[in-house]
């Protein structure tokens, strides 16, 4: 949450059009959602389903927040 109101604070002082602040904000929300659904689905899954994707369930927030990196390389 707290990188959320980051990212809201950022785009606030970087924008002068209140469409591009708008889109900002419209993004971050899709990246939330996005997340959010990724975080459910995985918690749907057996262990064993986890251990499939090589994801224990400790590392779901972790992948659902850093979906472009695996947990496992390093």
């Amino acid at each position: 949450m707290a990188q959320l109101a980051a990212h809201y604070a950022h785009a606030a002082a970087s924008t002068r059009h209140p469409s591009s602040l708008l889109r900002t904000c419209w993004e971050a929300f899709q990246q939330r959602r996005e997340r959010q659904k990724m975080r459910a689905a995985l918690y749907e899954l057996s262990d064993r389903e986890l251990t499939d994707f090589a994801i224990a369930r400790c590392d779901i927030e972790y992948v659902a927040l850093h979906r472009t990196i695996n947990p496992r390389e390093g």
